[in-house]
């Protein structure tokens, strides 16, 4: 009788408990009294002419690297990032780009390429944009390049230094902490070296009879972190 009258309570007390009725939600924000912008020191990377007799037919053509400099300058000091998209996304080709990372190991994975635009129907291949490990400063102080991926997605950020500074395309931030530390650094001035290193495919398969230009495209975006 008593495990028959236990069994029967114990729904009632479940039951009993008092469910809460409304939920909260809390917005957030923060707004500053300060504006950052990025610029380059140049605007375009140009490879040269590149006589088609000298390719590869059959293998991946490297066309080695061209450095560009990131100066992100703000009115008061910020903690910055910035990010990459693509725009000849439509054109990636996936392919082996020689030491083409920060610390000259190659990229291999399409998501860490970007395009080079076409020929017919035809991509000519990829690049990579790489941020550097070294050179990069906050306010003329030397600091750690830091990377994280999906920034403010609302689940947390993990920033890591980072040792390769490939950039992915509408996925991974960089900013700058102090040597040693994995926070970003508030800064006014921050500075960050990049290459850009290209290949393009064998003229068996571009089948180029003409001049043909290369035509990547990325932009570089700020995010407030």
């Amino acid at each position: 009788m008593k495990k028959e009258l236990l069994l029967a309570i114990l729904p009632c007390i479940v039951f009993g408990v008092i469910a809460a009725d409304s939920t909260r939600l809390n917005v957030k924000g923060v707004l500053v009294n300060a504006a950052c912008s990025p610029s380059l020191d140049k605007n375009e990377v140009d490879f040269g002419n590149i006589p088609i007799s000298s390719l590869n037919k059959t293998d991946a053509n490297q066309l080695g690297e061209r450095n560009v400099t990131l100066t992100i300058t703000c009115d008061n000091a910020m903690v910055m990032g910035w990010t990459t998209v693509d725009g000849r996304s439509n054109s990636v080709k996936a392919m082996t780009i020689t030491t083409a990372a920060a610390d000259s190991s190659n990229v291999t994975e399409i998501s860490e390429e970007y395009g080079l635009g076409t020929v017919g129907m035809v991509n000519l291949g990829s690049f990579a944009l790489t941020a550097k490990t070294h050179g990069v400063t906050y306010d003329g102080n030397p600091g750690d390049l830091l990377q994280a991926d999906n920034v403010g997605n609302g689940n947390g950020t993990a920033w890591e230094k980072s040792t390769k500074g490939v950039s992915k395309s509408g996925v991974r931030t960089f900013t700058v902490g102090a040597t040693g530390e994995t926070t970003p650094k508030a800064f006014k001035t921050g500075i960050f070296p990049l290459k850009v290193t290209a290949a393009v495919q064998g003229t068996d398969v571009l089948q180029i009879t003409e001049d043909t230009n290369l035509d990547g495209m990325v932009t570089i975006s700020l995010s407030y972190i």
